[in-house]
């Protein structure tokens, strides 16, 4: 019976651990995104589904985007921290 607690006990926190370790490492998203608004510390894109989402972006950044522009951006967000940009890169219109 103790070892049968012992192994329940072991899961459950193994369980927990991959729940924080999935939130943390695993919350990429790569997207094709409007700009729709900048702001000094933050952005406003739009995804192809016309949701809207403000991400943090490096403030050297932003005087080098244009709003209405297209964009390939790379997102991370989870539980304790808020969406940053990790990438972004124009889409060229030809």
């Amino acid at each position: 019976m103790r070892k049968k607690i012992v192994m329940l006990s072991f899961l459950l926190l193994l369980s927990i651990l991959f729940f924080f370790y999935y939130s943390n490492v695993f919350s990429r998203v790569t997207a094709v995104v409007t700009l729709v608004e900048k702001n000094q510390q933050t952005i406003i894109i739009k995804n192809e589904n016309n949701q809207l989402k403000e991400v943090i972006i490096n403030e050297v950044l932003i005087p080098f985007l244009d709003v209405k522009e297209k964009y390939l951006v790379v997102i991370y967000s989870n539980l304790f921290r808020p969406a940053f940009i990790k990438s972004i890169k124009p889409i060229k219109n030809e």
